[in-house]
């Protein structure tokens, strides 16, 4: 190459543009274009900016654009190039998911190793070596931006940052760091040593007979099940968590029960594992097979872990393994025995565990080291060049769907894709496949294997009360609790058993109306019935967010008449406490956080299966609420929160369901008989065209004006019908909008049929309605897609 030339590339950076790729210029003759794509790099943009981008493509030695135009890179960074089959795999889910790949690098390349020029981040105590101690002391403090780092280096700035970030050393300001370098989650507060010394605990204990509610709360860390492994960041969460005031937490301080340390992290090499499964689990066959459905009907979800698979997978193929859960909740239950069994070979990537642990799991996934990868939705993103196998835990869980920030996807669906194209194979556990899982069945695309269950008929006693009988019979207390209800209530109580009623409606009540003229409240601004909120004194929109107080007079006769209608989670919890009177009654409001009481109540339609492991009963307290959900998959979201009631709760539990209508769910349910249920689905779904017999496209338009963005929805829909005749248009909608800016929101449904082809059809979206909305003369308006929601 001659002196003077240069190879021209394109750049692709984590802007949410149709065409983030720039054009730049590499001055180092040195490189070649096969060593430099897929490589992160620092490049300017705009006046004196510096970001980072990754090599998406090589143009040739002559320019695209006029040479003065085009700018050079300035530093390539010292981490590995992202594997050609990820690269892939960003591509396809900007294209299929419709988003800008812009999106999709931010999504999937963490802030550590994707340096900003305006970005800070903290160097943590554990850097060492000139360097931190010249940045520590020049600046006189931990935080720095990469425009100071390269002012104090202006030669090693980049290899100096990506060291740190390869070390883990440094993390983003913003996520989770305190003043003093060292991440909050870092260091907070755990069990003392007293509490597994029972001389000493003793001791403590008499000298704790005046203080009852200490001397309780103490008793409760002495016995809580996670022992050891309970951590809190603040001294605030441990007063939630044991529901103790301020004083309380103090003196347990003060005797030793809980202590001041750091959160032990491991160091994860990627050696093969040593150890192995104590017990036997399950062994799927995929021999000869690229994707397996495993049916696991009447298990619990720590039995659908394929720990002896995975172990000897990662073993003898001395590659990577990716473990993918729905929930944080269902990860933590069996990350104990992942851990011991793979050792150094476990790299975490979630948010249950520190950034720096996570930027080193990412590094290791980087590095194509051995070993099992485990997480979330995120996980999808680790730059597994390696990769040998995908286990997707449950995939029909809701847990797997990205709702916001873009890209929004669904990541049991989306590894698949990864897995192909990384030439790996792909296993799918779960207990109730999914419609859409057994029509790849059906179709042949994926192989089924089914895992009978050993014989445990009567493990949990199960009853079903109708609930026109029960009023027609006048057996019904508390508004919506049966006789037999209420019985199996007292008898758990008396028991000293907990009690979980599932009720999924929130608020205080569905709606307000008038008893002297009829009329009910509605939202000014969406004539949605307006419901009341939790305490009785508000009263809010369940479409588009409206609040206002609740009037002392009806606005439509002026009589002091308005009385709530239906009722919501409060108020059916404000009259069971009545009704129970000196039980203890309590809202789950988060899975994380589960009070103390001896009737709980949750309007979760998937119930963390660590709530059913502690109750002695499930009270499903009207299952029709499931069922009329507006949603194609309601019937099959019902069976499952039956299915998964009864597999998790402890032997000789209760599970007790009221409705009011049955339904092929409820009667499939009654027969444990999942494969009638399936039939029904399909032939249901295939008759109304709904997936898996044809695809679903939102289009997603917001605005800060109603009008405006309620006339252009409408328009859209219309012309949308006249231009594409084949697919079916539905809305447009409102949905709920909680954004910083946005008030009103509307959806445009597209069921799009199977043999229709989807690449040309969504170019023709995009241009058609990027053509609209430049059109429209609606300055706030925002539109995206949520394809397969």
């Amino acid at each position: 190459m001659k002196k003077g030339t240069y190879r021209y590339y394109g750049v692709l950076l984590g802007l949410p543009l149709g065409t983030p790729i720039f054009t730049y210029r590499c001055e180092e003759d040195e490189v070649s274009p096969d060593e430099l794509l897929g490589r992160v790099v620092l490049v300017p943009l705009g006046a004196g900016k510096i970001v980072s981008g990754v090599v998406w493509s090589y143009q040739g030695t002559v320019s695209p654009l006029p040479v003065g135009k085009v700018k050079s890179i300035r530093k390539v960074l010292s981490h590995p190039a992202i594997p050609l089959s990820v690269r892939k795999f960003w591509s396809w889910v900007a294209s299929y998911y419709m988003c800008s790949l812009g999106d999709v690098l931010r999504a999937a390349l963490p802030a550590p190793f994707r340096p900003e020029g305006g970005q800070r981040y903290v160097l943590l105590d554990s850097a060492i070596g000139d360097e931190a101690e010249v940045l520590r002391k020049e600046l006189g403090t931990s935080s720095f931006s990469l425009k100071e780092l390269k002012q104090l280096f202006p030669d090693d700035y980049a290899d100096l940052y990506s060291l740190w970030s390869e070390e883990g050393s440094a993390v983003p300001y913003d996520k989770g760091i305190g003043g003093g370098g060292a991440p909050v989650n870092e260091r907070g507060w755990a069990i003392g040593p007293l509490i597994h010394q029972v001389e000493t605990l003793e001791t403590v204990r008499k000298s704790l007979k005046r203080s009852p509610q200490v001397l309780e709360a103490l008793d409760r860390l002495a016995s809580d099940p996670e022992g050891s492994d309970l951590f809190f960041s603040t001294l605030a969460e441990v007063s939630d968590y044991l529901e103790v005031s301020a004083y309380v937490v103090g003196r347990l301080r003060e005797c030793g029960a809980i202590e001041e340390r750091e959160r032990a992290e491991e160091v994860f090499s990627g050696e093969t594992p040593s150890g192995g499964p104590h017990r036997d689990g399950i062994m799927p066959d995929l021999t000869g097979r690229q994707i397996l459905l495993l049916h696991m009907p009447r298990s619990r979800a720590c039995e659908r872990l394929p720990l002896h698979h995975l172990y000897e997978e990662v073993t003898q193929s001395r590659g990577q393994a990716l473990l993918l859960f729905p929930t944080l909740e269902r990860l933590r239950e069996v990350e104990g025995e992942i851990k011991e069994v793979f050792g150094s070979s476990y790299f975490p990537y979630h948010s249950g565990v520190s950034q720096s642990v996570r930027q080193r799991s990412y590094l290791a996934a980087w590095c194509q080291l051995s070993g099992l990868f485990v997480g979330l939705r995120s996980a999808v993103w680790l730059p597994l060049g390696s990769l040998s196998e995908v286990v997707v835990i449950d995939s029909e869980h809701r847990g797997y769907r990205q709702w916001e920030p873009a890209p929004r996807f669904t990541a049991s669906d989306a590894v698949l894709v990864l897995a192909a194209l990384s030439d790996a194979k792909s296993l799918i556990v779960s207990a109730t496949p999914s419609v859409e899982c057994m029509a790849q069945v059906l179709r042949g695309k994926y192989a089924l294997q089914t895992i009978a269950p050993e014989a445990n008929g009567g493990r949990v006693s199960l009853q079903t009360v109708s609930m026109r009988t029960a009023f027609d019979d006048n057996q019904v207390h508390a508004r919506l609790l049966s006789d037999v209800m209420v019985s199996a209530i007292r008898d758990t109580i008396a028991m000293r058993g907990k009690v979980l009623l599932l009720y999924q409606r929130t608020g205080y009540a569905r709606s307000i109306e008038c008893s002297h003229c009829g009329e009910q409240l509605l939202c000014p601004r969406c004539h949605t019935a307006l419901r009341l909120s939790s305490d009785a004194k508000v009263m809010e929109c369940p479409l588009c967010g409206y609040k206002s107080p609740l009037p002392t007079r009806c606005p439509h006769c002026d009589q002091p008449t308005l009385r709530p209608i239906g009722t919501g989670i409060d108020r059916l919890q404000e009259a069971v406490s009545h009704y129970f009177g000196g039980v203890q009654v309590a809202l789950v409001e988060s899975e994380d956080k589960v009070p103390r009481a001896d009737i709980l109540l949750c309007p979760d339609y998937d119930p963390p299966v660590s709530l059913l492991h502690k109750v002695s009963m499930v009270g499903v307290v009207q299952l029709d609420l499931l069922l009329t959900l507006p949603d194609h998959r309601a019937a099959e979201r019902a069976y499952r929160m039956l299915t998964t009631c009864r597999d998790e709760l402890r032997d000789g539990s209760k599970l007790i369901v009221q409705y009011f209508s049955k339904s092929p769910a409820l009667d499939a349910f009654l027969e444990d008989d999942y494969d009638t249920f399936m039939k029904y689905e399909m032939e249901e779904r295939h008759q109304l065209l709904f997936p898996p017999f044809c695809r679903i496209t939102d289009i997603v338009l917001e605005s800060r004006s109603q009008a405006l963005i309620s006339r252009f929805a409408e328009r859209v829909a219309r012309e949308l019908s006249r231009l594409l005749p084949d697919v079916q248009i539905l809305g447009p909608t409102p949905l709920p909008v909680n954004k910083r800016g946005v008030s009103f929101g509307y959806r445009v449904t597209l069921l799009i049929p199977l043999d229709v082809a989807l690449s040309p059809l969504r170019t023709f979206l995009s241009s058609t309605m990027e053509g609209w909305v430049r059109s429209s003369g609606i300055r706030s308006l925002h539109c995206y897609y949520d394809v397969d929601p």
